[in-house]
């Protein structure tokens, strides 16, 4: 339990020092900007939609279903190129949709571990990293839309919803063979992921 509460604690003072980065760089407050805001939630959407897939695919030992993938690519294409002709996008995102995309994969290709692993545990924590993702990335896209600083409560919340699922997983006595790793690695996978698709200037809300 003592290792635990330091783990957690490490986790929130390094998340509020990358907090504290990103609203730094444009002096105190991210700019008003609906063309970030709308790449930055597309993208997460996007990392979410395809490791539910996947995890899915994993927790019954089944392929990835390609239409419902290809679906995820759809919506975030739809979502990307309406978010760009609100024309205000800044510097803290990528207006190259396809670049967007990419980066959005590799993301899913980190987070599922390897989507095609069968493992009742595996797939929960897919879906949670991919949802953590989309979570903190909705918080940092209101934040971008508003002109402001993402919401510390709520992204300590996206963190404790992660933890919270990707725990009951490893305790299912089921063998993790995609996710091997500690909860508190994939968290801070997940993390990277987040400062990748919000391209915050930070570089990454880190785990």
């Amino acid at each position: 339990m003592r290792k635990e509460m330091i783990r957690r604690l490490g986790i929130e003072v390094v998340a509020a020092g990358a907090l504290v980065a990103f609203s730094l760089v444009t002096g105190g407050v991210a700019q008003a900007s609906k063309c970030d805001s709308g790449i930055t939630k597309a993208e997460g959407k996007k990392v979410a939609c395809k490791t539910s897939v996947n995890g899915g695919a994993q927790s019954k030992g089944t392929t990835p279903d390609s239409t419902k993938l290809q679906k995820c690519t759809d919506k975030f294409t739809k979502s990307c190129n309406k978010a760009v002709t609100a024309g205000d996008c800044t510097a803290a995102q990528n207006t190259n949709c396809n670049a967007d995309e990419a980066e959005a994969d590799a993301c899913v290709n980190t987070l599922s571990g390897g989507a095609a692993t069968a493992g009742k545990c595996d797939g929960p924590i897919t879906k949670a990293a991919g949802k953590k993702v989309s979570c903190k990335a909705g918080v940092i896209a209101k934040a971008q839309s508003k002109g402001g600083s993402p919401d510390a409560a709520k992204l300590a919340k996206c963190s404790a919803s992660f933890d919270k699922a990707c725990q009951k997983a490893k305790g299912s006595g089921d063998t993790c063979t995609a996710h091997p790793e500690s909860c508190a690695t994939t968290e801070g996978s997940a993390d990277t992921c987040v400062g990748q698709v919000s391209s915050s200037p930070s570089g990454a809300f880190l785990e």
